[in-house]
């Protein structure tokens, strides 16, 4: 369906297939907010009632042959800068991480990170059953095994 005519006040919308055969539809305030962006032209597909007076009540609008805006896209950390081809001299190139890639030292400490939080986590699930007494040997022991399973 297409739109031929929208009212100033945006109260009424002349809509149907053709410009003789098409009908003026009430907009309801479920809607009003909708018809803001349209304009005469527009192709949409429309749910209306018919009340006792014989008057459409507009229910349900919505635009056809609607384009989402395009923004660029975003570079990741995967692929180096377009802006930048050369910015690594060739000496650096050879011995520098390829892009995303994280040095020994970083991957260590994410590492570290990681079993300290498994054995917390551990710890959390054992509430209860572990005496205050001999807790540093419990985390000690639990680190150490969970260093042996990752590596």
């Amino acid at each position: 369906m297409k739109i031929f005519a929208i009212t100033d006040n945006k109260q009424f919308m002349k809509i149907g297939e053709t410009d003789k055969t098409s009908e003026w539809y009430a907009v309801t305030p479920a809607v009003s907010q909708f018809v803001t962006r349209l304009k005469a032209g527009d192709s949409v597909e429309v749910r209306g009632i018919r009340n006792d007076n014989g008057q459409l009540s507009l229910q349900f609008i919505k635009k056809l042959n609607f384009e989402q805006p395009s923004y660029p896209k975003e570079p990741t950390m995967q692929t180096p800068p377009q802006d930048f081809p050369d910015a690594i001299p060739p000496k650096q190139a050879e011995t520098a991480p390829a892009w995303g890639m994280k040095s020994p030292e970083v991957q260590d400490s994410i590492k570290r990170q990681a079993i300290g939080h498994m054995t917390s986590r551990t710890l959390i699930a054992l509430q209860g059953q572990i005496d205050l007494t001999n807790v540093e040997s419990i985390i000690d022991r639990i680190y150490a095994k969970y260093v042996e399973k990752v590596g």
